[in-house]
């Protein structure tokens, strides 16, 4: 992230499909991942997203973090192993990185959208309160996604747009492969030639081959 796509981000003002802010986070708690790794799943599971940590979320004040909440969150490999703990398959290529403006600590992690998958709760998550009773903010099977400034578990309609996001990515790679793309200077023509064949006139210089070979021309 540039640090024009920072300030962007830090006085946006909104909560949108692709942007939430968090005031403060304990990474000590199960409580806190358990409710984060909502926000991971429905930006993964849409059009990928961020998530600015130490802003509140709904006067937009710039609160900051503590360093040592900071310096947990901006360690992407820490960050995907709890994420990934409750869902299948597992997120990668999260982006992190720590802010200091002002003396405030900030993170903002990127979560790039999965074209090729879609994320699911693998199992329950909860977390015990005070009193010893369960919470369950997880539920095995849920799939998220994120609408407006929201989460949302998904019904047919999304799902219906959600499958049909996947096959237009796979029609893509699968016409990407079976594509031969050929591109030349504008005065040269294109020919299909047999290379042994000698009659036409045609010069080396004038020609360009297709081939499998491992060192050939792309």
């Amino acid at each position: 992230l540039s640090d024009e796509a920072i300030e962007f981000l830090m006085n946006y003002h909104e909560e949108d499909e692709h942007l939430d802010y968090k005031v403060n986070f304990s990474p000590e708690e199960e409580r806190e991942w358990l409710n984060v790794t909502k926000d991971f799943l429905a930006f993964a599971n849409t059009n990928g997203g961020f998530l600015f940590f130490g802003i509140e979320n709904l006067t937009f004040v710039k609160r900051g973090i503590e360093l040592k909440t900071a310096m947990y969150l901006s360690d992407a490999d820490k960050v995907q192993a709890k994420i990934s703990k409750y869902i299948c398959p597992p997120l990668i290529h999260i982006r992190t990185k720590q802010i200091i403006k002002d003396e405030l600590y900030f993170v903002v992690i990127f979560i790039p959208p999965s074209k090729d998958s879609t994320h699911i709760v693998q199992f329950d998550g909860k977390f015990s309160k005070s009193d010893k009773t369960e919470v369950t903010v997880l539920r095995q099977g849920n799939i998220y996604i994120r609408k407006s400034g929201g989460n949302s578990i998904i019904d047919y309609k999304t799902f219906e747009e959600l499958l049909s996001r996947r096959i237009d990515y796979f029609k893509e790679i699968l016409l990407g492969r079976i594509t031969k793309v050929v591109e030349a200077p504008t005065k040269h023509e294109i020919r299909f030639i047999n290379p042994q064949d000698k009659s036409d006139g045609i010069t080396k210089e004038q020609t360009y081959g297709l081939s499998s070979s491992p060192d050939a021309i792309p």
